[in-house]
C-alpha cells in the first residue's frame, strides 16, 4: 500500500545514475579525466593493454628493494584497473608523484616519457638484478627505449614525431630518416610515433621497419636507385591508368565516352546502316582504349611484382597496430586493439567495439599518436581468453595466480573504499529523490485537502492528510509524517534512522533549507514526538479500519444482506472509539433497526412467518448496539412490544412468544438478557479480510491514486443509504427533535403508514 506518486514501472534515474557508474564484466575500467595530465591518460590505459609491460608492473615487489616510487603507484594503478568496481578510475597520483619528483611541469608529452620510463626502468631492473643475483636486466628499456645512429654518434628515443605533407605514413617516415640521415640501431619492442599531418592518414596495421635499420643500410643503398626508378615507373603507370579512367577529370573513362558519342550517331540517324565507316571506327577506337587499359594494368602488377621481389627481404621487422591516440588540446581519445576487438576509451568511459575502426574525423589540428608493437612480443599475462581474462569480472581464479596476494590485498581495500564512495553518491541521490517526492506529496496533500465533503469525513488518502484532519493545520507532524513516507519509500528507512546516514541527512538538509515554507523545523524527530506520531498512526489506521467496514455494512443493506450489514456494525461499536465514523454508524443503525422493525409488520401481515421470526431474533440481537441514553432505543423497543400484541398465534407459537416475553421483561427490569445472541455472525471471512491488521507492515500508507476516494466512496454510499432509507430516517428525525417515542397509531399517522 505504501506506493509513491513517483514512482513508475521503469527504473528510477537514482538506480540509473548508480548503474552508470558501476563497471560490467567484460568491459575494461576507464580513466577520469586528469586536469593537465589529460593526453596521459591514454598513454597509461594503452601501456596497461600491453601484457608483457602489465606483467613486468605486476610482478614488481617494492619491498624487496625498499622502494617508493612511481613504479609502485603505477602498480596500484593498474591492480585498479583490474579489479575496480567502478567503471573508472584515476592516475592522478601517478602525474603527481612525477612533477613533485622532478619539481617541474613537463612540456611535451615526449619529455614526461623521457622522465617515466627512466624511473620505471631503474625500480624495474633493481628488483629483476636482486632475483638474478645481480645478473642486471632491463626489461623497460627493451620494451620502450631505442637507439638512433647519425655517423659515429648515437641518441636513445622514446618517441619518434613525424611531421606530414600529402605523403603517407610511411612515405613520411622514410623522408624524416633521409633527411636526418640516422637509421636504428636498436629496435624496442613497442615503436611510439607521434604524428602531425596537413590532410587525411591512412592508417596502416601493419609496418616494416627493415629498411630502417642501420644493419640494413648497405644492403638499402645497394637497391635503393632500382627501386627509387621503379617506383617513378610505377607513377607514371599509375597517372596513365587515371587519365583513360577518368578522362579529364569527367569521372567517364574514355570507352564510357566513345560508347555515349555512338549512341548519340545512332539517334540522330533515321536509317541504320550496317558497315557505317563512322560507327565502326569508334568501335574499333573502343576496343583499343580498353585494350590499352589492360596492357598498363598489366604493367603495374609487373611493376608491383618486381617491387616487391626487391623489398621482400626488408619485409621481416614486422610490427603491428597497437593503438590509436587522438588529442586536439580540448579532446582525447585512445582506440586500443585487442586480439579482433577494439577498446574505445575517453574520459571515464569504455566501450567494446567489434571492429578497429577510427570514426573521428581527422583535421590539422589533431595531434595523432600511433603505437605498434613487436609482433613476436608475447607474455604469459592476457586481458581476453589465455591463461586469464583480466577483465572478467566474474571468473576471478585464472588470474588470481598472476598476481601476488598483497596486490589482491589492496584491491580488496581500494573497493572499500570505492563501496564509501558509491554509498556516499547513493545516499546523496536517494535524498535528492526523498525531496523531489516530498515535493510531489505535500502537493498532493494539500491538493487533498482542499477537497470538501458535505459529511466532513476524514482524508483517508494517507497519514498526512488525516492528521491535517485532526489538527486542523499543516505543522510538524504532518510534514515529517510526509517526509518519513517519502524516505521509506526510497531508502526502505525511517526519518528515526537518518541519523545513521551522514551523507544523505547532510544534503537533504541543505535541499529544504530551500524551502523554508514547507520543509519541518528540524529533521530530528524526539522520543516524545515519536510517541505521539505512533498514537496517531493507530487511530488512522483504525478510522481507515472503520471506514472501509461501515462502507461495506452499507453495501449489504443496499443487496438486502440483512444480517451481514448488521454485523459490520456491531464490528464498528465493538472496536472503535468515538469518532465521525462510530457516530454515522449510530445514524445508520438506528434507522436500519427501524426498517427491520417496519418489515417485521409487513411479514406478518404477508403471512411469511419465518422470515417475521428472524426479523425478530435479529432486532432483540443487535438492538443494545444502539446507544442506551438514545429515544430510538427505546422506540425499538416499543415496536417489538406493538408487535407481540398483534402477532396472531399462526405468526408466533408458544416458545417463540415466551422468548419475546422474556426479553420484554428483562428490559423493563433493567436485567442483562442473552436472547438471540447465538444469532450474532462471528465469522464474516470479507469483513474480516478489510479489517485485518497487520502490524508487521508499514502502515505509514500513502494510497495510490486508483484509491484516493477512500472516504468519497463511504459518501457516496450513505447518499444510497440516505435514498434507501427516506422514510427510515425522517422517523428518526422527528424522534430527536420531539423528543419522544410514538406508539402504533402515532406511527401510522406519520409518513410510515404506507409500509405498516
Amino acid at each position: 500500500m505504501n506506493q509513491s506518486p513517483t514512482k513508475f514501472d521503469t527504473p528510477t534515474k537514482m538506480q540509473s545514475k548508480l548503474d552508470l557508474k558501476m563497471r560490467k564484466s567484460g568491459v575494461p575500467v576507464a580513466l577520469k579525466r586528469s586536469p593537465q595530465f589529460q593526453l596521459l591518460d591514454c598513454f597509461m590505459l594503452t601501456y596497461f593493454h600491453i601484457p608483457s609491460f602489465a606483467e613486468q608492473i605486476l610482478q614488481y615487489d617494492d619491498s624487496i628493494i625498499n622502494e617508493e616510487g612511481v613504479t609502485l603507484l603505477l602498480q596500484q594503478l593498474f591492480v585498479q584497473l583490474i579489479f575496480c568496481k567502478k567503471k573508472d578510475t584515476s592516475a592522478i597520483d601517478v602525474y603527481q608523484f612525477m612533477k613533485d619528483d622532478y619539481n617541474t611541469r613537463y612540456k611535451s608529452v615526449e619529455e614526461f616519457l623521457v622522465r617515466f620510463f627512466e624511473k620505471v626502468d631503474e625500480s624495474i631492473s633493481k628488483y629483476r638484478t636482486m632475483l638474478n643475483e645481480f645478473v642486471e636486466e632491463h626489461p623497460i628499456r627493451e620494451l620502450f627505449i631505442g637507439k638512433f645512429i647519425k655517423g659515429n654518434d648515437e641518441t636513445t628515443f622514446h618517441l619518434i614525431k613525424i611531421d606530414l605533407e600529402n605523403e603517407s605514413f610511411m612515405e613520411g617516415l622514410q623522408k624524416k630518416f633521409e633527411q636526418e640521415d640516422c637509421s636504428i640501431k636498436d629496435l624496442p619492442k613497442i615503436m611510439q610515433f607521434e604524428i602531425t599531418k596537413k590532410s587525411s592518414l591512412v592508417i596502416m596495421p601493419t609496418i616494416y621497419l627493415d629498411q630502417f635499420m642501420y644493419s640494413n643500410k648497405g644492403t638499402i643503398k645497394q637497391h635503393q636507385s632500382d627501386i627509387k626508378e621503379l617506383m617513378m615507373k610505377r607513377e607514371e603507370i599509375i597517372q596513365k591508368i587515371k587519365n583513360v579512367e577518368n578522362y579529364q577529370q569527367t569521372s567517364q573513362s574514355i570507352p564510357q565516352i566513345l560508347q555515349m558519342t555512338i549512341n548519340i550517331i545512332q539517334e540522330q540517324r533515321e536509317e541504320l546502316i550496317d558497315g557505317d565507316e563512322a560507327i565502326e571506327g569508334f568501335i574499333s577506337l573502343i576496343m583499343d582504349a580498353n585494350q590499352e587499359l589492360e596492357k598498363l594494368k598489366d604493367e603495374l602488377d609487373k611493376m608491383d611484382q618486381q617491387i616487391k621481389l626487391i623489398m621482400g627481404s626488408f619485409n621481416k621487422i614486422e610490427y603491428n597496430l597497437h593503438a590509436v591516440i587522438i588529442y586536439d588540446g580540448d579532446y582525447e581519445c585512445v582506440y586500443i586493439k585487442n586480439n579482433e576487438q577494439c577498446f574505445f576509451f575517453e574520459d571515464g568511459f569504455a566501450e567494446i567495439r567489434k571492429e578497429f575502426e577510427i570514426e573521428i574525423q581527422y583535421s590539422p589540428e589533431n595531434l595523432v599518436y600511433l603505437i605498434y608493437q613487436d609482433k613476436n612480443l608475447k607474455s604469459d599475462y592476457s586481458f581476453t581468453g589465455g591463461q586469464g581474462n583480466l577483465l572478467d569480472m566474474d571468473d576471478r581464479k585464472p588470474y588470481e595466480q598472476l598476481i601476488r596476494k598483497d596486490l589482491q590485498q589492496y584491491a580488496v581495500q581500494f573497493n572499500q573504499k570505492v563501496d564509501q564512495e558509491l554509498l556516499f553518491l547513493k545516499q546523496q541521490q536517494q535524498a535528492e529523490e526523498v525531496f523531489q517526492q516530498y515535493l510531489t506529496r505535500m502537493n498532493k496533500v494539500q491538493q487533498l485537502i482542499q477537497k470538501k465533503n458535505s459529511i466532513q469525513l476524514p482524508h483517508l488518502n494517507n497519514f498526512a492528510t488525516f492528521l491535517i484532519y485532526t489538527q486542523k493545520k499543516i505543522d510538524d507532524f504532518v510534514k515529517w509524517q510526509i517526509l518519513d513516507c517519502s524516505i521509506r519509500d526510497v531508502t526502505g528507512q525511517s526519518i528515526s534512522d537518518i541519523k545513521n546516514m551522514n551523507a544523505f541527512a547532510q544534503k537533504l538538509s541543505v535541499l529544504l533549507q530551500n524551502q523554508p515554507q514547507k520543509a519541518p523545523t528540524q529533521l530530528t524527530v524526539s522520543k516524545k514526538d515519536m510517541q505521539i506520531m505512533q498514537i496517531r498512526l493507530t487511530e488512522y489506521v483504525q478510522y481507515q479500519q472503520c471506514t472501509k467496514v461501515l462502507t461495506y455494512s452499507l453495501e449489504c443493506i443496499l443487496q438486502d444482506k440483512q444480517l451481514l450489514a448488521l454485523n459490520a456494525i456491531r464490528f464498528i461499536n465493538e472496536n472503535s472509539q468515538n469518532n465521525i465514523i462510530v457516530h454515522l454508524s449510530q445514524e445508520i443503525l438506528k434507522a436500519y433497526m427501524s426498517h427491520l422493525a417496519i418489515l417485521t409488520f409487513k411479514f406478518h401481515q404477508q403471512s411469511q412467518y419465518h422470515q417475521l421470526w428472524d426479523h425478530i431474533q435479529w432486532i432483540m440481537t443487535y438492538w443494545p448496539y444502539i446507544n442506551q441514553v438514545d429515544l430510538v432505543h427505546q422506540q425499538i423497543f416499543i415496536m417489538i412490544k406493538d408487535l407481540k400484541k398483534k402477532a396472531s398465534k399462526k405468526a408466533l407459537n408458544s416458545d417463540q412468544q415466551k422468548i419475546i416475553k422474556k426479553f420484554i421483561s428483562s428490559v423493563e427490569d433493567k436485567k442483562s438478557i442473552d436472547v438471540g445472541t447465538n444469532f450474532l455472525l462471528r465469522q464474516d471471512p470479507f469483513l474480516e479480510s478489510i479489517a485485518l491488521i497487520d502490524w508487521n507492515q508499514d502502515h505509514y500508507y500513502w494510497l495510490p491514486d486508483k484509491s484516493e476516494n477512500v472516504s468519497q466512496q463511504l459518501q457516496t454510499n450513505i447518499q444510497l443509504i440516505q435514498q434507501f432509507l427516506q422514510l427510515e430516517f425522517q422517523f428518526v428525525r422527528s424522534i430527536m427533535q420531539q423528543q419522544c417515542t410514538f406508539n402504533y397509531d402515532e406511527r401510522i399517522k406519520m409518513m410510515l403508514h404506507n409500509q405498516l
